[in-house]
C-alpha cells in the first residue's frame, strides 16, 4: 500500500470513529427527549441534531463499505449529505451562541444534553467533514444544498406560527414586515453554507498537494 492510499485509509477510519461518536450522542439526545417529542420537534436544535445523527449513521455505513472495498473516499452523494448536516448543526451552534445567547444565558444553552446539541455535535460534524471526509469536490453553489435543512424547517415554522400552532419562539416574526427578518436570516444562513463549502474546498486543495 503506497503512502497516499494508507493516509486516505487512516482518514477514513478516523472519519468512521467521528461519525459513530456523533451518532451515539444523537441517540442519547433523542432518548432524553423521547418523553416530549411533540415539544422538542418545534425547535431547530432538535430537528438539526436528529438529522445530523441520521446522516452520521448513513456515513458510517458508507465508510465501512468503502474500507472493505478499499476506496480512498466515501461516495460523493453521502459526503454532500454530510455537508448539509454539518451546515444545519452549525446554524444551531451560531444561533445559540450569537442570537439566543444574549437572551438566554449561555450556561443554560450549553448544559446537560444541550451541551452536545448546541456545541459538541456541531463542532464534531464540522471538523469531521472538513478534516477527515475528502472527495466531495464541493463548489460554492453547493451552498444551496446546505441551505435545504434550514429552509425546510423555515417553511414549517412560518406556516405553524401564522396558524397559531407554534409560538414564535425564535422571535423571527415580531418585526413588521416580518418577511424582512426572515430574509435576513436566510441570507445569513446561505453565507454560512458558503463559508463551510469554501473552507472545505481550501482544505481539500491543500490536502491534495
Amino acid at each position: 500500500m503506497n503512502k497516499a492510499k494508507k493516509n486516505a485509509q487512516i482518514l477514513m477510519v478516523l472519519a468512521l470513529i467521528a461519525n459513530i461518536v456523533i451518532f451515539i450522542q444523537e441517540v442519547r439526545y433523542f432518548a432524553e427527549n423521547l418523553g416530549n417529542l411533540k415539544g422538542a420537534v418545534v425547535f431547530f436544535t432538535f430537528d438539526s441534531n436528529i438529522y445530523a445523527g441520521i446522516v452520521s449513521f448513513i456515513m458510517a455505513f458508507d465508510l465501512i463499505e468503502c474500507l472493505i472495498a478499499k476506496r480512498r473516499t466515501a461516495h460523493r452523494g453521502v459526503l454532500i449529505l454530510k455537508y448539509t448536516a454539518a451546515c444545519a448543526v452549525m446554524v444551531t451552534f451560531l444561533t445559540a451562541a450569537c442570537y439566543l445567547g444574549p437572551v438566554v444565558h449561555l450556561k443554560n444553552l450549553f448544559k446537560g444534553s444541550q451541551l452536545y446539541a448546541h456545541l459538541l455535535v456541531p463542532i464534531e460534524a464540522f471538523l469531521s467533514l472538513i478534516l477527515l471526509e475528502r472527495g466531495a469536490r464541493l463548489k460554492l453553489w453547493h451552498a444551496f444544498f446546505g441551505l435545504i435543512p434550514v429552509l425546510t424547517y423555515g417553511i414549517f415554522y412560518i406556516y405553524f406560527v401564522l396558524n397559531h400552532v407554534w409560538t414564535d419562539h425564535y422571535h423571527m416574526m415580531l418585526t413588521d414586515p416580518w418577511i424582512l427578518s426572515i430574509g435576513i436570516a436566510a441570507a445569513a444562513f446561505f453565507l454560512l453554507s458558503m463559508v463551510v463549502a469554501g473552507v472545505y474546498m481550501v482544505v481539500e486543495k491543500v490536502a491534495g498537494k
